[in-house]
């Protein structure tokens, strides 16, 4: 559903929040008042020519004179101050004392404690910096209260560490929107407990070298399948990584299979590609659909 095509619907009051990819805003002649870059990790470069391009791509969404406020983190911003562009006036860092921060135990505007992290049902650290990210956008029109009711009535969407389903003792997550190695990272990083990854697909010319040490040290089975399967090996291969047990398959459906297969009672069958899914799928929530049927057919 195109933004564009509700355009004759909105008012002069209305307030439009959209999300823009860096193909949108590679040739963007105007930025939003109000912008956020997230977090700058590999992505894309399948098209890009490279990372010096996805992230001057990235920063036309603040880099004209519309944009008033820039929310980012201080990462972020270290390598956005590298690019020769304009700067908002206002710069809100998350995860900064001056700006909106976690403790660990909270999340906090200009000192002053707006929520705690337990009042947020959906998992995961990166959920944690969302919230700052939203709270930073939206403020100071938008009440404690409303941050508050967000954080303790807010489930989560499909495809993004979706709980599906428990069978056979065994419970299954899709985040099939995970389409590169630092989501599946940050994916990784909610679950305690003995995890089958399913991973592969499209690749889109990343590195997997971080994410294959961290799944080596915290996942109990592999299981890969599609185009990018063979790169993903390697990348273990080549680090001597032998802690996980590996299986490979083509198609996904079997790589599903083969992951009920290997996982016991109490354990997690985690969809979390780390690629996209443009090899066997038309998008990650097709994707994301066949998982949860799957599921649904044991």
């Amino acid at each position: 559903m195109p933004l564009i095509s509700f355009i004759d619907d909105f008012r002069d009051s209305d307030v439009v929040i959209a999300e823009l990819s860096s193909f949108q805003l590679m040739t963007a002649k105007a930025s939003p008042v109000r912008s956020a870059v997230t977090n700058i990790t590999e992505n894309h470069l399948d098209w890009h020519a490279n990372m010096r391009e996805y992230l001057s791509a990235k920063a036309n969404i603040y880099a004209f004179s519309e944009c008033e406020r820039l929310v980012t983190e201080p990462k972020a911003y270290y390598e956005l101050r590298k690019l020769p562009r304009r700067m908002p006036s206002e710069r809100i860092l998350t995860q900064a004392e001056n700006g909106v921060y976690s403790d660990g135990e909270g999340i906090y505007l200009g000192g002053e404690k707006l929520l705690d992290i337990s009042d947020i049902l959906v998992k995961g650290e990166h959920n944690v910096k969302n919230f700052m990210t939203a709270i930073a956008l939206s403020y100071p029109d938008i009440s404690r209260e409303s941050v508050l009711k967000t954080a303790r009535g807010f489930k989560g969407v499909p495809h993004r560490i979706e709980f599906v389903d428990k069978k056979m003792g065994i419970s299954f997550y899709n985040s099939s929107i995970d389409s590169t190695p630092s989501r599946t990272l940050n994916t990784l990083k909610c679950f305690d407990e003995s995890v089958t990854l399913i991973c592969g697909g499209y690749d889109k010319n990343l590195d997997y070298s971080e994410l294959a040490e961290y799944v080596n040290s915290r996942v109990k089975n592999l299981v890969l399948y599609g185009e990018a399967a063979e790169k993903i090996y390697s990348c273990f291969r080549s680090k001597g990584y032998a802690a996980v047990r590996i299986f490979t398959e083509e198609l996904f459906d079997k790589a599903f299979a083969k992951a009920v297969s290997v996982t016991g009672e109490g354990e997690t069958v985690l969809l979390s590609p780390a690629c996209a899914s443009f090899d066997q799928f038309k998008s990650f929530e097709e994707r994301g659909e066949r998982f949860s049927e799957s599921v649904r057919a044991l």
